[in-house]
């Protein structure tokens, strides 16, 4: 491509070395020579044929050692690979390498967008078919608690009685599973009033909770944050912690919430879809407690994260606006 204008600028620079070469005849040549036509003409007409000549000459040449580079480009944009540069192409190669570049990148993230779309949807369809068969037997669950309550005031024989016990235990088990269902199928109906974080904070035995709260009053759900910040402090002593610390404090239109705690921190397998449900690090666990957390947190307006600290133990992050409506 280059060669090819370099050609071009060539045979001008001969037409005008032949056309000076011509008006230097026409001043030398007496005035009333009719020659001077004639030659003048001879001269633009021979230059004309000699810069067509230099010109078909060039870019042909210029073709046949640019058919290489042309096949690449070619190859280049139909596979969506990288040229090699040179030297006659290397700004026009440049280009097309950012063009693929950005191709290959918006191709990658439009596969990502329908990825996500597609697992959100299944997860969707999921939820909604295990809600339907969660109303469905909640009813049963209950009066399996109900008749083993009830035999329980019958029964004397202490191994029936243990029986009755682990029956019940059990079936409580099954209605907690099945309200964890339901509470996940379901958007959040939020009773907004203005609270502290110390009101919201839990009493979990067997774990040591420190808070820091500098009594900024927001707007919320008590009983849904309460049990957002329950489901946090139950995970950390899961995890082996034995104390955790929670951090309050105004973060100019928001309130910031940081529950720090010193266990085992979150397994790096799990940590990217932690909140999605049904994803668990516990043994036996569900997994909604913490999607069922994220999803009364947006609720809110807010947002939560989670990551593991440097020291060890694991860092959860909950803002939410103080008027209790959207960030």
């Amino acid at each position: 491509m280059i060669r090819s204008v370099t050609w071009v600028i060539a045979g001008i620079l001969i037409l005008l070395l032949v056309m000076a070469l011509g008006l230097w005849l026409a001043l030398t040549l007496p005035k009333n020579d009719p020659r001077i036509l004639i030659e003048f003409y001879s001269v633009i007409m021979t230059s004309l044929l000699l810069v067509a000549i230099a010109v078909s000459v060039g870019m042909l040449h210029s073709l046949r050692r640019d058919k290489k580079a042309v096949a690449e480009l070619v190859e280049a944009l139909t596979s969506r690979k990288r040229i090699h540069q040179n030297n006659d192409w290397t700004n026009f190669a440049s280009a097309v390498n950012m063009t693929i570049e950005e191709l290959n990148r918006l191709e990658k993230s439009l596969i990502e967008t329908e990825l996500e779309k597609g697992r959100d949807e299944r997860i969707l369809a999921i939820g909604r078919l295990a809600a339907g068969i969660a109303h469905e037997i909640r009813n049963p669950i209950t009066n399996v608690i109900g008749y083993a309550a009830l035999l329980k005031e019958h029964v004397s024989d202490e191994t029936i009685l243990r029986d009755l016990s682990t029956i019940e235990e059990e079936a409580r088990r099954c209605e907690s599973i099945t309200d964890s269902i339901l509470a996940f199928s379901r958007t959040p109906k939020l009773k907004l009033e203005p609270i502290t974080a110390e009101e919201i904070v839990p009493r979990i035995e067997g774990i040591e909770i420190e808070v820091e709260d500098d009594k900024t009053r927001f707007n919320a759900d008590r009983a849904l944050m309460s049990g957002v910040m329950e489901n946090l402090v139950s995970n950390s002593k899961d995890a082996g912690a034995k104390r955790v610390k929670i951090v309050a404090g105004r973060k100019v239109s928001k309130i910031e919430f940081e529950v720090i705690d010193d266990g085992r921190g979150i397994s790096s397998s799990i940590i990217e879809r932690l909140f999605e449900p049904f994803a668990t690090f516990k043994r036996g666990g569900l997994g909604l407690g913490l999607a069922i957390s994220k999803g009364v947190v947006e609720a809110h307006g807010g947002s939560i994260s989670a990551s593991n600290r440097p020291e060890g133990g694991a860092r959860f992050e909950i803002l939410i606006p103080i008027s209790g409506g959207k960030i």
